[in-house]
């Protein structure tokens, strides 16, 4: 028995997640990273990234981002 669908689907995940940090970082807040049915540790770090783009994305609003 091999564990390669959820390490496959893991990669996958984390690929997304990647992407989205990388677009975080050049400024574009727009999209949210996807959370999945899991309700794992990815998902935890996920959502904790999404409150800090919504945050920033507000202070953005606010014109108190640095």
């Amino acid at each position: 028995m091999t564990n390669e669908p959820t390490v496959t689907f893991s990669r996958r995940r984390v690929q997304r997640m990647l992407a989205e940090l990388e677009a975080y970082a050049a400024g574009d807040l727009h999209n949210a990273i996807p959370l999945s049915s899991e309700g794992d540790e990815l998902d935890a770090i996920a959502h904790a990234v999404n409150v800090l783009a919504d945050q920033l994305r507000e202070a953005r609003k606010r014109g108190s981002h640095p």
